[in-house]
């Protein structure tokens, strides 16, 4: 019996890393530079799983470069956008980021109001924590 789930466990384990392992990759957030989860996408989207940026969201290869060329001083708008994905990850929707989304008039880029984000943080922290 013991031989019998153990071979079981092997054919499961096989089939995790040929399956799983090949659609999931490690590598950095491109807002933030800080470790990441790539899930393979069919496009131009790549789809991005980064707990720094506030859930798992999809960005295409254009608004990457844009991202990667903000200097440190761009922190307010990274953070601006780490809520816009925090808060679309909160309903259960992944954000969608494309080029057009970057832009120097867009609503994701806007600094929130103080009670905006605290509002936020008490909602993230009543869903992580829910007893």
């Amino acid at each position: 019996m013991a031989i019998l789930a153990k071979s079981k466990l092997g054919l499961f384990e096989y089939f995790f890393e040929r399956t799983w392992r090949k659609r999931v990759s490690a590598t950095s957030c491109p807002i933030w530079k800080t470790p990441a989860i790539f899930h393979e996408t069919s496009g131009d989207f790549s789809d991005i799983d980064s707990p720094r940026a506030g859930g798992r969201f999809e960005i295409t290869g254009t608004a990457r470069e844009i991202v990667s060329e903000w200097s440190d001083e761009m922190n307010m708008q990274r953070a601006a956008l780490s809520q816009a994905i925090l808060e679309a990850s909160i309903v259960g929707a992944k954000l969608r980021l494309s080029a057009d989304d970057l832009g120097p008039n867009s609503p994701l880029l806007k600094p929130r109001r103080h009670n905006e984000t605290m509002m936020l943080f008490l909602r993230t922290v009543v869903l992580s924590l829910p007893h």
